[in-house]
């Protein structure tokens, strides 16, 4: 059941997912993955940021209590704890627990890779950190595709807050010609 409901997430088919994963917390209400699920549906389709963040919080506590997150065993879904490292900064973010956010960003880094370099420039910059959002995102723009994209769209947002009509252009033409390589 917890291997469909994953897969019914993943196909997003939302109302599928969650009527199945309330069946897998009625009978298991410690289930890492029922948590996992029920998270990332009330963040993706009711918007429930509170209660999202605290099943994701729940299934990270299952998974580190279940498994060594350091050093990482060879056997273990060490793929999926990362996404539910991902998952939780996405909701922060969304919640404006910037420092919150900086913190998961830190620890995913710590034991994962590629690094999530862009996510903490925008966190950096809600906080008004211009000068070290300004960093994180550049070095954002010399990492994987996906990471240099998300630095120049930060970049361009960062530049938008420091009121440099120049460097806000810069940027922003920057991450537009990028977006238009795909």
């Amino acid at each position: 059941a917890e291997a469909k409901a994953l897969d019914l997430l993943e196909q997003n088919r939302l109302l599928t997912a969650r009527r199945l994963t309330q069946d897998i917390l009625k009978k298991d209400p410690d289930s890492l993955v029922g948590h996992y699920v029920l998270g990332r549906i009330l963040h993706e389709s009711d918007g429930n940021l509170s209660r999202a963040i605290h099943h994701l919080g729940y299934a990270r506590k299952r998974y580190e209590e279940s498994y060594t997150v350091h050093p990482r065993p060879k056997d273990a879904p060490w793929k999926f704890h990362q996404e539910i490292l991902f998952s939780i900064q996405r909701v922060a973010g969304e919640m404006d627990a910037n420092e919150y956010k900086l913190k998961i960003l830190e620890y995913h880094n710590s034991l994962y890779r590629p690094e999530l370099v862009a996510e903490g420039a925008w966190a950096l910059m809600k906080l008004g950190r211009l000068e070290e959002a300004r960093k994180q995102a550049t070095r954002a723009t010399k990492k994987q595709t996906w990471q240099r994209r998300a630095g120049l769209n930060a970049l361009c947002a960062i530049e938008g807050k420091g009121r440099d009509r120049d460097a806000r252009f810069r940027a922003c033409h920057l991450a537009f010609e990028e977006a238009h390589r795909e």
